[in-house]
């Protein structure tokens, strides 16, 4: 029997859980990007998205762009 993980957990960001993406019958739009540093030109932009250099939570988080 497979064992199906719906949420991940961690110490660097206590109190939030992610949930896998898989588990939303719609996708939905995103409201926050992290790792925005690493962001290929060919990488599609969403309107309204904040963007975070890397981390997206915690005191570290550094904000690149609020979005257009």
């Amino acid at each position: 029997m497979a064992i199906l993980k719906l949420k991940s957990e961690t110490a660097a960001y206590p109190g939030k859980v992610v949930v896998k993406m898989g588990m939303m019958p719609r996708i939905p739009q995103p409201e926050m990007e992290g790792f925005g540093l690493h962001r290929y030109e060919w990488q599609g932009a969403h309107q309204g998205v904040q963007i975070y250099k890397i981390k997206w939570a915690g005191p570290e988080k550094e904000l690149m762009s609020k979005g257009s």
